[in-house]
């Protein structure tokens, strides 16, 4: 008797505390049901005819439903070959049988590559996943404490920062946890809550005026350096900078504004171009340029033509705007503001870096 298959949602009834229930493939022959959990939750207005709509996601939920589906299909055809007729029995053993986790890279680049993260955050999980690959090409199922600590090994003996190997598991931690929401891996399946890793506080860097003046006067790479003259004048993170358009210049009386709502926290800054052109100098223009790593590259020729002994990236700039401005005497609160800091604490970084310049330019003098 043939086996029909379709997709069930919230057969029982029942939403979790996230307000999401689970999707089942229904198994029908002769009479009798047979029912299996796809691990898949969604919201009931993301449950269309038998596919997830109205996700970001949806697109990668909906391969995985329809592979699960194949696997009961593929059941059902081994059964025929071994010259039976199958039965919902057949599938529910086949269903237990364990198959081979997925590596943490190939789950890394086919799960999380295709869920609606921003590029960049899928781009920093994918690099700690292929560094783990490159060190050991571990399942996700093999990822215990072990293994773990011979990666905290790995990562020091090769000389990475206590923060740049802090970064990676938490990235672990991330890529864990979507395994998890998909019920390829138990709650408590890695024990990350026995690691403590220890960061290191970064001196934020920033350039002066005058050397604000040398890049200006650098003729290579001219496109990067416009952008991050521009935002060394307003704060602009280049992810904000990449997005910004005419549509987030505002004219309001005298003054020209900025207003964009940051990618990163998710709050709206508004930046007065012609007060802060008083204060710091003409904003400039703002070309289109690169991605972030060609960006960082040609920045990097033009601080060295500049004769600047620093390590500057185009964040840099963000840095500069916001220790320049406490510099000439404005409140921390107001600097907060422009930066679309949620916290003054964050903003307090900038103070002591200022502090600490104030400092270093009195002894100088004192010599």
């Amino acid at each position: 008797m043939k086996i029909r298959y379709r997709f069930v949602f919230n057969r029982k009834n029942l939403l979790n505390a996230m307000g999401e229930a689970l999707v089942q493939i229904e198994a029908y022959q002769n009479g009798r049901k047979a029912y299996f959990s796809t691990n898949i939750y969604v919201k009931p207005s993301e449950w269309g005819h038998s596919e997830v709509v109205n996700r970001h996601d949806a697109v990668a939920l909906n391969g995985m439903l329809a592979e699960l589906l194949m696997k009961l299909q593929a059941i059902e055809v081994e059964v025929w070959r071994c010259g039976i007729s199958p039965t919902l029995q057949h599938l529910r053993e086949g269903w237990r049988r364990k198959e081979p986790a997925m590596t943490v890279l190939s789950f890394t680049q086919e799960v999380i590559g295709a869920s609606g993260r921003a590029e960049s955050t899928k781009a920093n999980l994918l690099s700690t996943a292929r560094t783990l690959h490159h060190f050991r090409p571990a399942r996700l199922d093999e990822l215990d404490y072990p293994l773990l600590c011979d990666f905290l090994h790995h990562l020091r003996e090769r000389g990475n920062c206590p923060n740049t190997i802090a970064k990676h598991f938490n990235h672990l931690r991330t890529i864990v946890g979507e395994a998890v929401r998909h019920g390829i891996l138990s709650p408590d399946a890695v024990p990350f809550e026995r690691f403590r890793l220890r960061t290191e506080r970064r001196e934020h860097v920033a350039l002066s005026e005058e050397e604000l003046r040398r890049i200006a006067n650098v003729g290579i790479f001219p496109s990067v350096r416009d952008a991050f003259l521009f935002c060394c004048h307003t704060g602009l993170r280049y992810s904000d900078y990449v997005r910004l358009g005419k549509s987030h210049f505002r004219r309001k009386g005298k003054e020209m504004w900025i207003e964009i709502l940051m990618k990163k926290t998710r709050q709206m800054v508004r930046l007065p171009l012609v007060t802060l052109a008083r204060l710091l100098g003409e904003v400039g223009e703002h070309p289109a340029i690169p991605n972030n790593v060609q960006t960082n590259q040609q920045l990097k020729q033009i601080v060295e033509q500049a004769h600047i002994q620093k390590h500057v990236t185009f964040h840099t700039a963000r840095h500069t705007f916001a220790t320049l401005l406490l510099a000439k005497g404005v409140p921390i609160t107001t600097v907060q503001a422009l930066l679309g800091h949620s916290s003054v604490r964050t903003t307090q970084r900038y103070a002591e870096v200022k502090q600490r310049t104030i400092l270093n330019d009195l002894r100088r003098a004192l010599r």
